[in-house]
C-alpha cells in the first residue's frame, strides 16, 4: 500500500514539475532540465541546498526569495519525503499562474494593459 501511495506522490510531483517547466521562459526551464537529468544528482543535491540557503538570504543584493522554492523543488527530485509534501503546492502555483496569465492576457487584449 505505501509503494503504492509514494509512486501516487512521485507521478503528481513529476507531473507538476512538467507543467511549472513548460511555463517557465526558455532560459530559465534549460538549465532547471539540465540539472533535473538522471546523471546529474552529484551537482542536483548541493545545488538545491544552495538555492534554499540563498533563498533564505533573499533580502540581500544578487540572490532573490526565488531561490527557495526552486531549491525546494530541485532538492525533492531525489527526497522522496519532500515529493509528497511539494506536489500539492506545486499543483496550486501552476493553476494560480494560469489565472494569473489569463488575467493579463484579457487585460492585454482588452487595451486595460
Amino acid at each position: 500500500m505505501k509503494a503504492a501511495q509514494a509512486d501516487r506522490h512521485e507521478r503528481r510531483f513529476d507531473r507538476a514539475l512538467r507543467r511549472m517547466l513548460e511555463r517557465l521562459p526558455d532560459r530559465v526551464a534549460r538549465p532547471v532540465r539540465g540539472l533535473l537529468r538522471p546523471q546529474r544528482r552529484w551537482v542536483r543535491m548541493p545545488a538545491g541546498v544552495f538555492l534554499i540557503v540563498g533563498g533564505s538570504l533573499g533580502f540581500l543584493p544578487i540572490l532573490g526569495f526565488w531561490m527557495l522554492p526552486l531549491g525546494c523543488v530541485v532538492l525533492a527530485y531525489d527526497v522522496p519525503p519532500l515529493k509528497r509534501r511539494l506536489a500539492p503546492a506545486m499543483q496550486w502555483s501552476v493553476r494560480r499562474w494560469d489565472v494569473h496569465r489569463r488575467r493579463r492576457d484579457a487585460r492585454e487584449r482588452d487595451g486595460d494593459g
